[in-house]
């Protein structure tokens, strides 16, 4: 079996910068960059890590970029403000590096909703996207509150080691052997306090992201 974790030792890093407002968060690469390039955005409350296996797989046809979205990079501090700006800096990079055309983007939960602002911006191009549980139309104001409220209490609850909740994330969202770097995510979680957290899920769950006419047109894009 691979080293899951050498792999991530083994990565190229790529700064991203804004020019607005100093806003900073960074790209991860795998592979050959004169492949296709392929696009993974984890989801809320969700490590990066759980793209080892595809990097693993992929990286030798694919050129592979890997964000870490604000909030979420225990190494860098950063704070999710809204998907515009994210959206923007991934742009940025990529164009910054002559990537113009994506083959496959997938974005799960909050990184499918990001995925649906680059795909709807055209700044860049994409041949197949790819959406996992993600909420293309914004939940009603008690469905929000209610997500709001689930995710609090599971942040709260992983950062106790509460065990019901390991063994969901276990069964769900990570890999045993992973579950480390999931623990060490909801630490850093807990540093943005409850007001941030609020807004990650508002901005995942409340947020107006493309009109239903678009939604048409990327159906056929993913289809």
């Amino acid at each position: 079996m691979a080293d899951r974790k050498g792999i991530m030792r083994k990565r190229q890093i790529g700064i991203c910068v804004s020019k607005e407002g100093g806003l900073k968060m960074r790209i991860l690469e795998y592979g050959n960059t004169n492949n296709p390039t392929i696009m993974l955005v984890h989801g809320f409350e969700s490590p990066y890590q759980i793209w080892i296996d595809y990097i693993e797989h992929y990286k030798e046809n694919y050129h592979i970029l890997v964000p870490i979205l604000p909030g979420h990079d225990v190494q860098e501090k950063s704070e999710f403000n809204s998907f515009d700006d994210t959206a923007k800096e991934i742009e940025n990079y990529c164009i910054s590096k002559s990537i113009n055309h994506i083959y496959a983007i997938y974005g799960m939960s909050m990184g499918g909703v990001l995925t649906s602002y680059l795909w709807k911006n055209k700044r860049l191009t994409f041949e197949k996207v790819i959406l996992e549980s993600s909420p293309l139309l914004p939940f009603g104001k008690y469905m929000t509150q209610m997500l709001i409220k689930q995710y609090l209490s599971i942040t709260k609850k992983a950062r106790e080691r509460n065990q019901k909740v390991v063994r969901n994330a276990i069964n769900t969202m990570v890999t045993e052997d992973m579950l480390d770097v999931f623990l060490e995510l909801f630490e850093y979680l807990t540093c943005w306090g409850p007001g941030l957290l609020r807004l990650g899920a508002i901005m995942s769950f409340g947020g107006y992201c493309v009109s239903r006419p678009g939604l048409l047109r990327l159906g056929a894009v993913v289809g």
